[in-house]
């Protein structure tokens, strides 16, 4: 090991030198390499319980990824409302970084120099989807659903360690169909990819305890130090998993626990070294958005802290998060169901205290409040987009409490005649829970009204618009790249907590561009903005004078009230099909005139804005 450690911190030293070069991923890679050769045979000396590995059941593990994939991907296009603007600065800074040189330990502000950055790494990631999918509308939403998924498995493998079957298999079911963990992996990009690494990592610290191999343990360091590249919040979840194992040593001061947490915390070192020396050269990148939101910058913090302690506590069970980028305005982050099995599971937990696996998951859901407890924002805790690492210990809690209340009936209607009906009845209240939740997701959020205020949900319907197919498209007038702030009805309820975002018209037809599927790879990001292929801007008047010389056919969309607009269309094309593209509320928003196709077609193109 010493020599190891030599070799690791000569290693350190190159990247730390060349960070930004191109070939300093090729040391990172060997670095990583070396320590996992070292654990490869490695055998912990003492495993808290023996292991015999069964079969894993493939086809289950198949029917889960299959379900959260398809709830994660069904009408993608239509819910959430709108993408939130992060998700559109993220994609276009992935799609930067394909004419950029090569820089993967940089990292890109997210949207000015001196703010919050996006690890290169990271981004880099999202390319490799745009690569393969093409640039749109959905394929931006991959970020998220595709780490939604692999999170979904995750949380069935780490049931098989810990559950039996039915129950491991139960609680994955239910993980992907709950509208908590769907509503995450439909919009939350980084934070998607923090809680897939959260998990995986999970999944190969208890696999290796469980097996005593060291090396599985080193992987989950390192997949806890990769998530580092994503949110923010994953360093609470690997500080969540650190503290665990060094409370697991306080316990029993055990050789096999230190010689897991030696093999976490250098896989961990090991992949996270290059953010390290980010930071070291950049300090304030790493506290800046954290000292923003820091409840310390009240001047009497402790009301506040109360405050969001009871809140987050209680977003399981009464309200939820407020703000609608996040959550149906208050809707509990759990159904009543799986919430009395959340607290079903704690007393599980307290019960099962001297299993290492329940005092893990007890702790890294305790240790992911943090984010939420210790910070402030206008629409108030909870924050469940800040917290969201919790999901995977929550449900693994539920899980918990499901195994218990199993036994305690099997045991109590052991030898009583309908006893056989147990598990078709459990298996009737999922399948009820699973299309409550359903209803959380599919039926309620395309009620949110207020998400048409804090997402870019005008954006969203003109590119899909205009991505229906490839005919020639004119935006007319300037008012199609300014937003409507949709009022909120007074029947809204947490309406304050949704104040309207206010998009630029320069920001709006970056979204209109990308998601118009016709997005040129090969050119830049600004390039595309420039010149957006078949996209025209043109004003009113210009529209209205070259009326009878626009090429057919073609796509006319203009605000719904210019009227007067519309009428000249009519009277020019009375065989143009127009419709309206309405709002949550049925207002008319957009229309778009599709006009015929012509024999005689003109070259000439009004003026362009």
């Amino acid at each position: 090991m010493p020599v190891l450690i030599t070799l690791s911190a000569v290693i350190w030293v190159i990247i730390a030198v060349n960070l930004h070069k191109p070939w300093a991923l090729f040391p990172w890679l060997t670095g990583i390499g070396i320590w996992a050769y070292y654990f490869w045979s490695d055998r912990a000396d003492r495993p808290p319980a023996s292991f015999e590995p069964a079969a894993f059941p493939f086809a289950q593990f198949a029917i889960v990824l299959a379900a959260g994939a398809v709830v994660r991907l069904y009408k993608i296009t239509e819910l959430p409302l709108g993408p939130y603007v992060d998700e559109i600065f993220t994609l276009n800074n992935s799609l930067d970084l394909a004419h950029r040189p090569f820089d993967f330990f940089g990292h890109t502000p997210l949207v000015s120099a001196g703010w919050v950055e996006t690890a290169n790494l990271y981004l880099y990631f999202n390319l490799l989807i745009l690569n393969l999918f093409g640039v749109s509308y959905w394929s931006m939403k991959l970020f998220s659903v595709i780490p939604g998924i692999i999170a979904c498995g995750a949380v069935f493998a780490i049931g098989q360690l810990l559950f039996n079957p039915r129950v491991a298999f139960a609680t994955a079911l239910l993980f992907a169909f709950a509208h908590w963990p769907v509503r995450l992996s439909r919009y939350g990009w980084d934070v998607a990819f923090m809680i897939m690494a959260f998990s995986v990592a999970i999944w190969l610290l208890l696999l290796g305890v469980r097996r005593g191999r060291p090396l599985y343990t080193y992987l989950a360091g390192a997949t806890g130090g990769l998530a580092l590249y994503s949110y923010l919040g994953a360093r609470i979840c690997l500080l969540s998993l650190l503290l665990s194992l060094a409370l697991e040593f306080a316990l029993g001061r055990e050789k096999w626990i230190l010689r897991h947490s030696l093999a976490f915390t250098i896989g961990a070192a090991m992949v996270a070294c290059p953010l390290f020396f980010y930071y070291l050269a950049n300090p304030g990148a790493f506290w800046l958005r954290t000292a923003e939101l820091s409840v310390f910058n009240l001047d009497n913090p402790l009301p506040v802290i109360a405050t969001n302690v009871w809140r987050h506590a209680l977003m399981f069970f009464t309200r939820g998060g407020t703000y609608a980028r996040d959550n149906f305005p208050g809707l509990a982050m759990m159904d009543p169901l799986t919430g009395l099995l959340l607290v079903t599971g704690f007393v599980a937990l307290i019960r099962d205290r001297k299993n290492f696996a329940a005092r893990l998951i007890a702790c890294t859901f305790m240790i992911n409040f943090a984010p939420g407890v210790f910070s402030i924002s206008q629409e108030g805790a909870p924050y469940v987009y800040r917290t969201a690492a919790i999901i995977v210990p929550a449900f693994l809690i539920v899980a918990f409490g499901v195994q218990w209340l199993v036994r305690h009936l099997e045991i109590r209607m052991r030898d009583r005649p309908f006893a056989k009906y147990l598990m078709p009845a459990a298996a009737s209240v999922l399948v009820c829970v699973i299309v409550l939740n359903l209803y959380f997701y599919f039926g309620l959020e395309a009620k949110n009204t207020a998400a048409m205020r804090v997402m870019a949900y005008e954006a969203r319907l003109v590119g899909l618009e205009i991505a229906r197919d490839g005919l020639p498209v004119f935006l007319v007038g300037k008012d199609t790249l300014e937003q409507t702030l949709a009022t909120p009805k007074p029947d809204e309820m947490f309406a304050d907590a949704n104040p309207p975002l206010i998009l630029t018209p320069a920001f709006t037809l970056s979204a209109i561009v990308d998601f118009s599927g016709r997005y040129d790879q090969r050119q830049t990001v600004s390039n595309n903005l420039a010149h957006p292929k078949n996209i025209h801007f043109v004003g009113t008047e210009s529209l209205k004078a070259n009326i009878l010389t626009l090429p057919q056919p073609a796509k006319i969309i203009f605000r719904s009230r210019d009227r007067p607009l519309g009428d000249m269309i009519r009277a020019s094309y009375p065989s143009a099909a127009l419709k309206d593209i309405r709002n949550v509320y049925g207002e008319p928003l957009f229309t778009v005139a599709a006009l015929p196709k012509s024999a005689a077609v003109s070259a000439k193109t009004p003026a362009v804005r």
